[in-house]
């Protein structure tokens, strides 16, 4: 028994991190915050827990994310 196999690529006919840069700048340009996915806050956690997830790696140390979350 044989089987042939084969990929099929696709590619995307948008760029979604530009999409994504677009909603998000003309989000805070007019003040429409449901053009994007998450709320602003929600968007500082997320960039609090990175920072901190980066420095740890950095240091080789934990991270208390109070500190993070309270210079926000």
């Amino acid at each position: 028994m044989q089987f042939l196999y084969s990929t099929i690529t696709y590619r995307p006919t948008l760029n979604y991190y530009e999409a994504q840069d677009q909603a998000f700048i003309k989000a805070i340009t007019y003040n429409q915050p449901e053009l994007i996915l998450s709320s602003y806050e929600n968007g500082i956690q997320t960039l609090a827990t990175t920072l901190a997830a980066n420095k740890s790696q950095d240091t080789g140390l934990p991270i208390d994310l109070r500190e993070y979350y309270a210079s926000m």
